[in-house]
C-alpha cells in the first residue's frame, strides 16, 4: 500500500498537481459575480487571468490560490478544480474516459467520495447511472493504485466529484471546499430562515458599511450581520475558523496553510471597545448569539442584547452615527403581505425618528416596499427562494 508520504509517489504528485497551474471556477450566490472577481483581483497575483462569468468567477492558477481563496473569500459559495471535460455519447465511453484520469493523484483510496452529476440535452441523460459508473471506475482506479492518506482522520475530509454532462460533453470538477463556504466554522446553532454569510458581506458592501463605523443590528435573529462584520472589524478572515476538502487531498501540503495562516493572523485586531450593537426582542435568539460571540472571543467587536427596536435609539449604545441593518421577518415569520407591509412602514417611521443622519440597509419583499426613502438604492436579492428588495440610503 503506497502512502502519501511515498518519495516516487510525492514526486509525482508535485510534477502533475501541485506544480502546473489549473483551472478553477468560483460559483456564487446571483448577483455577486462582480464583488467576487474584484475580491480575487486584490487577493491573487497579477499574473492570474480572472474572468466574470454568469454564476461566478473562473480562473487559472496554483493550488496555493486554491488555499488562498478558500481563507480570504467573503462571497464565494466553494471553490472548483477543473479536472477534465470529454466527449461521450454512451457509457462504454464514459467509463473509458473515466478509468483514464489518474485519480490517485487527487484523492485516496480511504476518502469517502459522493459524486454529484447534472445532464441535460445528451444522451446520456439519466444522471443517477452516469454518477454511478463513474463512482465504480473511480474507486477500481483508486483501488488499483493502492493510494492511502494513512492517517486515522481521513474519512472526515469527504470528497465530492461534480459531474455536469450537457451536450454529449462531460466536465468533471473537484470540490476543493467540503462544506459550502458561507459556513465560517463559528456558528453551531440552528435559526429560522437565516440569512447565509455570503449574502450577508454583499448587503455590508453594498450598504457602504467600514469597519470604523458604528452598526446596529436591532433585528438580529442568529446574528448574521453582526458576526460577518465582526470578522471584517477584527480582521478575520472568513474561512480561519473551519476545514476544507482540499485538506484530504494527496497534494495538500499543511505547512503551505500554515504559512498562510500564520500571515493572516498578523493583520487580526483587537479591539478597545466593540462597535457593533446586535439585538433582538427573541430572548432565546439573544442567549444563543452572545454565546457564539463569547466562543469566539468577538466580544470585543460585538455588544448583544435583547430589546425591542422600536423600545430603543442608536444613542443608548453610542455617540457616533454609523450603519443600521435590517432583516426583519416576512413571508411565513410575519404573516400575510399587509402584515409585512405594516412593518416596514412602522420601521420607517422610527428611522426618521431616532435615526436621523444615520446609514440603512432594508431588506424586505418587493411588495412591502411599496414606498422608500428619497435618495435610496434598491438592489435585488435571492434568499431562501423569495426575492427580496434590498434598500440602502441615508436618514435625512
Amino acid at each position: 500500500m503506497t502512502t502519501s508520504t511515498d518519495t516516487a509517489f510525492f514526486k509525482r504528485v508535485k510534477r502533475l498537481v501541485i506544480g502546473p497551474p489549473h483551472a478553477f471556477f468560483v460559483p456564487v450566490p446571483p448577483g455577486l459575480e462582480n464583488l467576487c472577481f474584484d475580491e480575487l483581483a486584490r487577493l491573487l497575483d497579477p499574473s492570474v487571468k480572472l474572468e466574470a462569468v454568469s454564476g461566478g468567477v473562473e480562473f487559472t492558477g496554483r493550488l496555493a490560490d486554491l488555499y488562498a481563496g478558500s481563507l480570504h473569500l467573503r462571497y464565494a459559495n466553494r471553490i472548483l478544480l477543473r479536472l477534465k471535460s470529454f466527449q461521450a455519447t454512451n457509457f462504454r465511453r464514459l467509463e473509458r474516459n473515466f478509468s483514464r484520469i489518474p485519480w490517485e493523484l487527487y484523492l485516496f483510496a480511504d476518502s469517502p467520495l459522493s459524486v454529484r452529476t447534472t445532464a441535460r440535452h445528451s444522451r446520456l441523460f439519466h444522471s443517477d447511472a452516469v454518477s454511478g459508473y463513474a463512482q465504480r471506475a473511480i474507486g477500481e482506479r483508486l483501488a488499483s493504485a493502492g493510494v492511502s492518506s494513512g492517517e486515522p482522520d481521513a474519512a472526515s475530509f469527504k470528497q465530492t466529484l461534480f459531474v455536469r454532462v450537457e451536450d454529449d460533453r462531460v466536465a468533471l470538477s473537484l470540490d476543493g471546499s467540503g462544506a459550502h463556504l458561507h459556513k465560517r466554522g463559528i456558528k453551531d446553532y440552528p435559526a429560522a430562515a437565516p440569512i447565509r454569510e455570503t449574502l450577508a458581506a454583499a448587503v455590508l458592501k453594498w450598504a457602504g458599511y467600514r469597519p470604523e463605523m458604528a452598526l446596529i443590528d436591532p433585528m438580529c435573529g442568529s446574528g448574521t450581520f453582526s458576526l460577518e462584520a465582526a470578522m471584517e472589524v477584527k480582521g478575520l478572515p472568513p474561512g480561519y475558523f473551519r476545514q476544507f476538502s482540499f485538506m484530504g487531498w494527496p497534494a495538500f501540503r499543511s505547512r503551505q496553510w500554515t504559512y498562510l495562516k500564520r500571515a493572516a493572523e498578523s493583520g487580526i485586531r483587537r479591539l478597545q471597545q466593540p462597535s457593533i450593537f446586535a439585538s433582538d426582542k427573541d430572548q432565546a435568539a439573544v442567549a444563543r448569539l452572545a454565546g457564539c460571540v463569547e466562543r469566539n472571543d468577538l466580544s470585543d467587536a460585538v455588544s448583544v442584547c435583547g430589546r425591542d427596536f422600536f423600545d430603543f435609539s442608536p444613542g443608548d449604545f453610542t455617540d457616533r452615527t454609523g450603519l443600521v441593518i435590517l432583516n426583519p421577518p416576512y413571508g411565513r415569520r410575519i404573516g400575510s403581505r399587509s402584515e409585512s407591509g405594516g412593518l416596514v412602514t412602522d420601521i420607517f417611521e422610527k428611522l426618521k425618528k431616532s435615526y436621523r443622519g444615520w446609514s440603512f440597509a432594508l431588506m424586505a419583499p418587493e411588495e412591502a416596499l411599496k414606498e422608500s426613502p428619497p435618495d435610496s438604492r434598491r438592489f435585488r436579492l435571492q434568499h431562501g427562494g423569495i426575492r427580496l428588495h434590498l434598500l440602502t440610503g441615508r436618514i435625512r
